[in-house]
């Protein structure tokens, strides 16, 4: 069984956990779930079955903040590497005809759809209708293709991270009023999604931050430099008294460690803020030193 306790919009950031110990387990999992009900903006996601967990938020500190407290509770931890949740979309719209027929003994399967894909606009997330208005998928079937639809979307097929922003339109199908179920139209639906995915263009998204630095006139050259080996885009510089300010979009993969890197590069005199953006197309083979550890992580 999976169970997620999450509250806010999405996260950025993801850490798995672990209690160090197997029979640590069942206090552990207890805990994750009672703390991310209350720590607004953490994402928690613990898989009984597989012994998986995670927790996800907007910001490194929001993760820290949760597991300080659940070490704080006694549960001794193995904590991975942050991840940065990446999420994949399409950039074409393809229809595919799709149809689930098997005969095992005496009992057959059948469901046949078209279906729709195709991209939506940035931050709409994902969106189901059906168009059927002649019967031809009777109405309890039409709940069983969104089922098989939404059991897809956790797994794009790029690297396996959830897609969004993705329109889909049941235009029509056919169903045998003995060998139909709803078990049969959640299979071709999501045969049928899969399918239609392999000519979508799926592309890789990654989170964009709006970053802010304060910092004095005698630092910006060095500073500027810096968050262009980041992939960041400068988009101005305003004055704050006596003080500049940097305002720029960094991916947030390229933020690890940042405060750090400004401290040194300021002796001291820069302080930052950053705030989510939006999600941006990459191409991964353009930054290959970052992008391994993290997609390996979804193998």
């Amino acid at each position: 069984m999976k169970i997620s306790a999450k509250t806010g919009s999405f996260p950025l950031i993801e850490i798995k956990v672990e209690p160090k110990t197997n029979s640590g387990w069942s206090n552990f999992a207890s805990a994750m779930i009672s703390i991310g009900l209350i720590h607004p903006n953490v994402f928690v996601t613990v898989d009984a079955e597989n012994h998986e967990a995670s927790v996800g938020g907007l910001s490194e500190l929001q993760i820290d903040n949760f597991i300080k407290e659940l070490i704080s509770r006694g549960v001794a931890l193995k904590i991975g590497a942050p991840q940065v949740a990446y999420r994949e979309t399409i950039t074409r719209t393809v229809m595919k005809d799709y149809t689930h027929k098997k005969q095992i003994g005496g009992i057959g399967q059948y469901a046949r759809v078209i279906i729709e894909i195709e991209p939506d606009q940035s931050g709409e997330g994902n969106s189901f209708k059906s168009s059927i208005v002649n019967g031809s998928v009777p109405q309890q079937y039409i709940s069983s293709v969104e089922k098989g639809l939404n059991s897809v979307l956790s797994c794009g097929p790029l690297n396996g991270f959830p897609i969004v922003d993705l329109k889909v339109t049941l235009l029509e199908g056919a169903y045998h009023d003995a060998d139909s179920s709803a078990i049969a139209f959640e299979i071709a639906t999501r045969a049928a999604i899969r399918v239609a995915f392999e000519t979508a263009g799926a592309v890789l998204l990654e989170p964009i931050m709006k970053v802010e630095v304060t910092l004095p006139e005698e630092c910006i050259r060095p500073v500027i430099s810096d968050i262009h080996l980041r992939r960041g885009q400068i988009v101005g510089i305003s004055e704050r008294g006596e003080e500049q300010l940097i305002h720029a979009l960094i991916p947030l993969s390229s933020m690890f460690g940042y405060a750090a890197q400004l401290n040194s590069l300021s002796t001291g005199l820069a302080n930052f803020i950053m705030d989510y953006s939006h999600y941006q197309a990459v191409n991964p083979q353009s930054d290959p030193e970052n992008f391994p550890p993290a997609i390996g992580m979804r193998a």
